[in-house]
């Protein structure tokens, strides 16, 4: 079955943040969704007509864990999650997980799909409500590196969290050798905040990550859509 996020989504996050409202005191002011939100959200277009996200069913496990093996030495460089999917059970157990938090509004997790194959997977990992903020996890498949759909991706997802989850910030945090992700962070015109020092454990080591940032008040026509320079 079909997820969709239509005006019945946009009720929930109301609900959610009424709750959040009750709970912290009548000092938190209460951030409605926006008001046009269409009705069969998903999937959701990027600037690419192909190329779609949708959020992640349970029937995507076995097409999901096939992806990921596939691409395993691709992305171990950057992501301390693959090493631990070693199964289709693997990735099961993330697709349920990920739809739990997405029914509880905690996160939003989504397949980037082209011609309706899954080709890799991007997100909202963790939405702060009270703060109107998250973070955003991606990864693509490395046979469709280089066509620009990572930043058609993320440039949509983040149009997402700015016009119906009203989101005020957005991050990016990655590894500072990941020079890929950093042109997606430029090109979108992220802003370089700083350096977190040995933040993450990746395989045998900490590694540092680079903070960029994207508020609403920054997310100009431009920066919605600008000449792709650096693919990925």
């Amino acid at each position: 079955m079909e997820c969709s996020i239509d005006a019945s989504f946009a009720m929930e996050i109301l609900c959610f943040r009424r709750k959040e409202a009750i709970f912290l005191g009548s000092s938190y002011p209460i951030v409605t969704p926006a008001s046009n939100v269409p009705s069969g959200l998903w999937p959701f277009p990027t600037e690419f007509p192909d190329l779609r996200l949708r959020p992640l069913e349970e029937n995507d496990a076995e097409e999901l864990f096939r992806l990921t093996d596939r691409n395993r030495a691709h992305l171990l460089r950057w992501l301390p999650w693959v090493e631990a999917t070693r199964t289709p059970n693997d990735s099961s157990l993330f697709i349920r997980h990920a739809i739990e938090e997405q029914a509880s509004l905690r996160a939003v997790h989504c397949a980037i799909t082209f011609r309706q194959e899954i080709i890799g997977v991007i997100a909202f990992n963790a939405i702060d409500h009270f703060h109107r903020s998250s973070t955003v996890g991606y990864w693509l498949a490395q046979t469709h590196t280089g066509n620009g759909y990572m930043t058609g991706a993320v440039r949509a997802l983040v149009r997402f969290g700015f016009e119906y989850l009203n989101l005020n910030r957005v991050e990016i945090r990655i590894a500072p050798e990941n020079l890929a992700s950093r042109a997606v962070c430029i090109r979108l015109r992220f802003r370089h905040e700083g350096i977190l020092r040995e933040a993450e454990w990746l395989g045998d080591r900490f590694v540092d990550l680079e903070v960029y940032s994207l508020l609403k008040s920054d997310w100009t026509h431009s920066t919605q859509k600008q000449p792709e320079t650096l693919l990925l």
